[in-house]
């Protein structure tokens, strides 16, 4: 199958310190995957497999 994977998102990541001696980090992402151009049309706005809405 050929066409273009086509890419939004976004990114959310945060890192503190609350207390003395302990640092915290976290993210989360968020991704909107989709096929577009595809042969005929016949996958274009389908979402790719294999990749997660949210982490």
């Amino acid at each position: 199958m050929s066409g273009l994977q086509v890419n939004r998102g976004l990114e959310l990541s945060a890192l503190g310190e609350p207390m003395d001696g302990l640092r915290l980090l976290g993210g989360i992402t968020f991704m909107d995957v989709e096929l577009a151009k595809t042969q005929g049309g016949l996958h274009d706005g389908k979402s790719v497999t294999g990749v997660p809405k949210k982490r």
